[in-house]
């Protein structure tokens, strides 16, 4: 971490305060816009999780209800990317364009982000709902 995040911030992530872990094979993927992403204090990017700031499909689309051509140049939606304070990313989760992590929130192995995840929740699933409160999760693993 000593070098991956000063790494991060040079390709232009933006990093605020100290995240806690960044996985090094945690794929980000911004077509040379890295500026759109951002990682706040004390946040968790586990293993294999694909952070997205792009979205050609509506290019696709748009070809095949006969509005354009494959001869027209490709266009695309981008959207930042916000993963918050003290939030956690589990494993093999893909973050679409244009959503926030909230602050405290925790994102299951294997989720599909595909809208912003509120503050203190727990989301999973493709596409990811939430499941409980982080508060119930405590209370309900407490030994």
């Amino acid at each position: 971490m000593s070098r991956y995040i000063p790494f991060l911030k040079r390709i232009g992530i933006k990093i605020n305060g100290n995240p806690r872990y960044i996985n090094y094979n945690v794929k980000f993927d911004s077509t040379n816009n890295y500026s759109l992403i951002e990682l706040n204090d004390n946040c968790v990017v586990t293993g294999s999780t694909l952070i997205l700031t792009h979205d050609f499909s509506i290019y696709h689309a748009a070809i095949g209800c006969k509005k354009i051509t494959k001869k027209d140049p490709e266009f695309k939606r981008t959207g930042r990317v916000i993963i918050g304070v003290n939030a956690f990313v589990g494993a093999n989760c893909i973050i679409l364009p244009g959503t926030k992590i909230g602050k405290n929130a925790i994102v299951g192995a294997g989720s599909v982000v595909t809208r912003d995840v509120p503050p203190d929740t727990i989301v999973a699933g493709n596409p990811a709902k939430v499941i409980k409160s982080i508060e119930e999760y405590v209370n309900q693993n407490k030994k």
